[in-house]
């Protein structure tokens, strides 16, 4: 069951990286641009086919994909139409391609939160981590127990800050049976620090019918990527103050986890996680950071304010940088959350 779980959330996973790099895609064949090769995973290539002047690839790394956009500003090809460079369309047509990829996983997400909300699930809270030598660890709490009296994160801290000081009764589900755990509730916790020592997602969602559902999952998707950004900001904003803050975040192996123990749960399950991935994208790639849509973005605002488009040597140099670093933090962050599977 585990390795079919882990499986269907790796596909998941790389499902919407794939969908992200089709929204670049389609825009921008629907635009009109040059597009030498869309590829399912990454090189080195199994085998590809190339149709008019785009070679579709199958690759052997198969997590994700990737669109490559012909730009005569970075590259020479006496085969490709230098009329359908990149960089030679219009601010308004390459603003729309950028940006596809974060409309489409918003797209994703809205869809799949709105058949979530059509076939609804109970709420509660589910335990994703323990903190070592916390409360929930001394009372037996464990990763992927439901907290049943709760649907929000927010009552259950209301709850244990009432109760400091004193052995609370918590009701958990594990394994499909309900039982009730014995906690208790620290009077005093580091900054920061919940009283119970755990890492929670509130999961489930009320039902309804089918335009209600529609109406619903889109507001959940727009608080989702609005929460997510914010969280995103808080995360840099504490990093500046202490580099111990990006502790915090979680990578791809992290995700997987949380949503492979969410999954266990049920299909319903399954999938709101999945729509929260892509929400969580979408709110990510938002972020003007030069190897990331939004860090496109904003290129393409400087050139429109400024009338004409960075050098290529400073263009290079601060996409270099941009790359370098997430490529070490994600590299740190994913050294983390293996660490944290052992």
């Amino acid at each position: 069951m585990e390795i079919v779980l882990t499986i269907g959330i790796v596909a998941g996973l790389s499902l919407l990286i794939i969908i992200h790099e089709a929204g670049h895609f389609i825009v921008g064949k629907l635009l009109g641009f040059y597009i030498k090769e869309f590829g399912i995973g990454y090189p080195p290539r199994i085998f590809g086919k190339k149709i008019k002047e785009t070679v579709y690839s199958v690759n052997w790394i198969i997590f994700g994909g990737f669109v490559r956009f012909f730009d005569d500003k970075y590259e020479n090809d006496p085969d490709a139409d230098g009329s359908k460079s990149f960089s030679r369309q219009s601010i308004l047509k390459r603003f729309l391609t950028v940006s596809a990829g974060i409309m489409i996983n918003f797209l994703a997400g809205w869809i799949l939160l709105s058949f979530v909300f059509m076939i609804g699930a109970s709420e509660s809270l589910l335990v994703t981590g323990i903190k070592e030598n916390s409360a929930a660890a001394q009372s037996g709490i464990e990763v992927g127990d439901q907290i049943m009296d709760f649907e929000k994160v927010a009552d259950l801290s209301v709850f244990l800050e009432k109760n400091k000081g004193h052995e609370v009764l918590i009701k958990i589900r594990r394994a499909g049976a309900e039982q009730l755990v014995s906690v208790f509730s620290p009077v005093n916790v580091e900054n920061g620090e919940g009283r119970l020592g755990v890492y929670l997602n509130e999961i489930g969602v009320e039902k309804y019918g089918f335009f209600k559902s529609i109406w619903e999952g889109f507001i959940a998707s727009v608080n989702s990527v609005v929460s997510g950004a914010i969280g995103f900001i808080k995360v840099i904003a504490m990093a500046f103050a202490d580099i111990k803050a990006l502790g915090n975040v979680v990578g791809p192996v992290g995700i997987a986890g949380m949503a492979i123990q969410t999954s266990k749960l049920g299909f319903v399950y399954f999938l709101q996680i999945l729509a929260m991935i892509s929400l969580g994208l979408a709110a990510f790639n938002i972020f003007p950071i030069p190897s990331l849509d939004g860090g496109r973005l904003l290129f393409l605002l400087v050139e429109k304010i400024k009338g004409s488009p960075l050098s290529l040597k400073a263009e290079m140099y601060i996409f270099g940088l941009s790359f370098a670093f997430l490529m070490t933090a994600a590299l740190l962050v994913t050294i983390k959350d293996i660490v944290a599977l052992f």
